[in-house]
């Protein structure tokens, strides 16, 4: 991660690239412990999991990316 971590904020600072696209599963923090298996074990197609505090199940959190709110508009990587 260090290697490429100046490399990779740059473009993303400058809003050239969008690395959202990479988050499939957004989930409540209390969700933590099982959210290490669904990654690990590959799961639903997991790449990225983001463990958001104060979202629950109850108010639109899930498993496929979305977390209650309309998806931020997404920028389209650069090819």
């Amino acid at each position: 991660m260090q290697r490429y971590r100046q490399p990779l904020l740059e473009p993303i600072a400058k809003v050239e690239i969008d690395p959202g696209y990479i988050i499939t599963h957004r989930l409540p923090l209390e969700e933590a412990a099982p959210s290490y298996k669904i990654f690990r074990d590959k799961e639903e197609d997991c790449n990225k999991v983001v463990l958001k505090p104060g979202i629950s199940r109850s108010n639109g959190a899930n498993r496929d990316g979305a977390a209650g709110a309309a998806p931020a508009e997404r920028i389209p990587a650069l090819s």
